[in-house]
């Protein structure tokens, strides 16, 4: 492969992502995650994900991540739920009778915003972190839950939380001098742009000139 060519540049950049993705601490879960497996459960989460959500002061956000098995288009198995504070939830979704209603309302409920999105890019560039790959990932999420599925589907919102609160924490970005000096330009255009005068209405009855010279059907 000759150097300097794009397949060359291309391969040399996947390295070098490599390569940074090994110095990168792993992210770990901080928080207890609740697993839920019936609707009586899922009905008390939402309740308790509301009322934290409501609270003064707290963000209205909330991280939204699924599991699922292989390439499936049935939807999810486990839907995980988590705020800025309190628990993460993990619905067992697959276990249940069908999806639960509060939690179908919940993520349809305009009021409250859900993120989650290419998580293991963000985690790497925003909090420079990786996720873990292991087992879990491509496990039978049908089944009862072991303790590392349990682990990976928390760690997932977790990490979404946090990858949120880094972003919006970010510093808006200043104007640069090319954005000043178009401002400036739109400014004075509209400084020198004469007020369009309106044009008076004609007493009743009169006609334009145009009218006289409109050709007769």
């Amino acid at each position: 492969m000759a150097v300097g060519t794009p397949a060359a540049a291309e391969k040399k950049a996947a390295t070098d992502k490599e390569n940074d993705d090994a110095l990168l601490a792993v992210a770990t879960l901080t928080r207890t995650p609740i697993l839920i497996t019936d609707h009586v459960e899922a009905d008390a989460a939402v309740t308790e994900i509301v009322t934290a959500l409501q609270q003064p002061g707290a963000r209205k956000v909330i991280a939204v991540d699924c599991e699922w098995i292989g390439e499936q288009k049935l939807g999810a198995d486990v839907v995980q739920i988590a705020a800025s504070t309190g628990p993460l939830y993990v619905f067992h979704v697959a276990r249940m009778r069908h999806f639960p209603r509060g939690l179908k309302q919940l993520l349809a409920d305009e009021a409250f915003a859900k993120v989650g999105c290419c998580l293991w890019e963000l985690a790497r560039v925003v909090l420079r972190r990786r996720l873990p790959k292991g087992p879990a990932q491509t496990s039978n999420w049908k089944q009862a839950l072991d303790a590392d599925q349990l682990a990976y589907a928390a760690l997932d919102v977790e990490v979404t939380v946090a990858i949120h609160a880094a972003l919006i924490a970010l510093p808006a970005p200043a104007a640069t001098p090319e954005d000043l000096a178009e401002l400036a330009a739109a400014t004075a255009r509209k400084v020198r742009e004469p007020p369009k005068k309106k044009a008076k209405p004609l007493p009743k009855g009169q006609k334009t000139m145009a009218a006289f010279f409109k050709p007769k059907a």
